[in-house]
């Protein structure tokens, strides 16, 4: 039987081969466990190949109205692995949205997981994994025949290309959790504003940090203690278990370093919240060693002013930075995952 360029795109593989079109994606096998189907979706791009890992229910695919979600890794993460960690029901986020209805993409951005290394892990920045997000994007909308996509951030470089993404008017709706704008926590401050941070951050040859099991584990102060041991290996990922110091220029090219670190604030945000098109629910804990709850408000507040969008706040007591893990997000219906899917399905 001849093969069409029609078929080949039902079918989901490339209609031609990354040497004839950069843009060429191809899906990978897939496996099916406990109704949901796992997949991986590679991208070919000018830059390199970006990862993505797919989870959508059993038929899925052939519902008459598809939502696709996409999940953007947080600052620490080596990947998107930890959103689907291997462990079934309340703290897997793709397991969760995907038998909410939602087909689930999880991006490894740039210089972590399975993505592209560049050269220089200085290189990336925000506005690097903005446009690896793009790429996925497109190729969702195209593989799972969708006009939009949702976009669901965690922390500083995730909520940074949610901000991104947000401006985009294929982008339905935006979530972004653990949120640090302009304004940072006194747990995190001292190091982020520190010269002599960045100096040894310069003395890096290829600008890739070597990824601290420990230091990941402070970011999980109030977690789930059955969750922890998963979520820490889940978050630091797999060898080389290096980090890109691109966000941390981010902050030094938008802050003033102030003398032994007393600058709290940056002087603009990496990523403005007012161009910001799509709605978007932001989530942040108070207190919050990494961000601060005053800074989610002035996010909130800044959010859409000139792009029309429209933020909704939810701040949350005693929660950790990376609040996923908290027992207040063990499954749908916890306080975390209700006020997400709640909001989605508003939108």
């Amino acid at each position: 039987m001849r093969l069409t360029i029609l078929s080949l795109l039902i079918l989901g593989l490339p209609a031609c081969s990354p040497a004839d079109d950069p843009t060429a994606s191809a899906e990978g096998a897939l496996s099916i466990s406990n109704g949901l189907v796992r997949q991986s979706i590679d991208m070919w791009t000018t830059e390199g190949v970006i990862h993505t890992s797919a989870v959508y229910a059993v038929g899925a695919r052939l519902r008459p109205t598809r939502r696709v979600i996409l999940l953007v890794p947080g600052t620490l993460a080596n990947g998107g692995g930890y959103y689907d960690i291997d462990r079934g029901g309340g703290f897997n986020a793709a397991e969760i949205l995907a038998r909410n209805g939602f087909i689930v993409g999880i991006v490894d951005l740039p210089g972590s997981g399975l993505s592209y290394r560049p050269a220089n892990g200085a290189d990336a920045t925000a506005e690097r994994g903005g446009r690896a997000v793009a790429r996925a994007a497109l190729a969702y909308r195209i593989r799972f025949r969708v006009p939009t996509v949702d976009v669901y951030g965690e922390t500083g470089v995730g909520g940074n290309i949610a901000l991104l993404m947000a401006r985009e008017d294929y982008v339905r709706a935006v979530v972004i959790t653990a949120p640090a704008y302009v304004q940072f926590g006194p747990a995190t401050a001292p190091t982020l504003f520190d010269p002599g941070f960045y100096g040894f951050l310069d003395s890096i040859p290829d600008g890739y940090l070597p990824q601290d099991p420990a230091f990941v584990g402070f970011f999980l102060s109030t977690a789930d203690p059955s969750i922890v041991a998963e979520a820490v290996p889940a978050i630091v990922g797999p060898a080389p278990m290096t980090l890109g110091v691109g966000p941390y220029f981010d902050l030094r090219d938008h802050g003033a370093l102030g003398p032994s670190g007393a600058m709290l604030r940056l002087e603009t945000p990496v990523v403005d919240a007012a161009p910001a098109r799509a709605d978007a629910l932001i989530i942040g804990s108070d207190p919050d060693v990494v961000g601060d709850p005053a800074g989610t408000i002035e996010m909130v507040d800044a959010y859409g002013t000139t792009g029309g969008g429209d933020a909704d706040a939810l701040v949350i007591p005693g929660a950790s930075h990376i609040m996923r893990f908290d027992t207040l997000a063990d499954g749908p219906t916890s306080l975390f995952w209700s006020a997400v899917l709640s909001y989605l399905a508003a939108h």
